[in-house]
């Protein structure tokens, strides 16, 4: 839940890598949308900061993007792409990376409200942590929790567990399980039908080449 902001340009970025511990990283790009009322699109922009500590076990990041419309979410479609205000997001995430186990935390969330929704869904915000251990050199199980206020048709919670084996050299299999609660009132499924939970299963094979 936390790609809310993911969007995917043709971009002009200058990086600065300071002694291969901080990397500082600004963009820029020619947006899809508009502010109401022009006939110009809006030139996006960004900033990214990303650091390593502890003798690379660990990574600590935070980024900045100028306009949360121009997200592959597409929030302002209905609208034309026309926004009456410019509402930018921000995220923060951190890994450490220990012999045997790892864990994340990263949360991202909007700056500002959309004047064009209700309030209960104008100022989305998620944030997720993961954990997995490495059982051996084949074996990894991992968990997640995920949370998320204000973001349209999406859970409050989810929360799961996923196991990877990995078969041969490049090739690994994964299950993974999600167990999902919706906020009561907040996705309709059918007429005055809401959501309350869900739940998923999948199972996928990987080929790495």
């Amino acid at each position: 839940m936390v790609e809310f902001a993911e969007t995917r340009r043709d971009i002009l970025q200058i990086d600065y890598d300071f002694e291969d511990r901080i990397e500082y990283s600004v963009f820029v790009f020619d947006g899809e949308t508009r502010e109401f009322g022009s006939s110009n699109n809006d030139v996006g922009w960004g900033a990214v900061v990303d650091a390593l500590f502890l003798n690379g076990r660990l990574n600590v990041g935070a980024g900045y993007i100028s306009n949360l419309a121009e997200s592959d979410e597409e929030y302002l479609r209905e609208e034309n792409n026309a926004f009456q205000n410019k509402v930018g997001a921000w995220n923060a995430y951190a890994v450490y990376e220990a012999d045997n186990w790892a864990a994340s935390i990263e949360i991202l969330q909007a700056t500002d409200s959309f004047r064009e929704f209700e309030r209960s869904v104008n100022k989305p915000k998620a944030w997720n942590l993961e954990s997995a251990y490495f059982v051996n050199n084949d074996v990894e199980i991992a968990l997640r929790y995920e949370r998320s206020d204000e973001l349209i048709d999406e859970a409050q919670e989810k929360y799961g567990i996923a196991l990877t084996w990995h078969l041969a050299n490049k090739v690994s299999f994964t299950a993974e399980y999600l167990r999902a609660n919706y906020k009561k009132g907040f996705v309709e499924e059918d007429d005055d039908i809401f959501v309350t939970r869900g739940n998923t299963f999948a199972v996928w094979f990987a080929f790495e080449f």
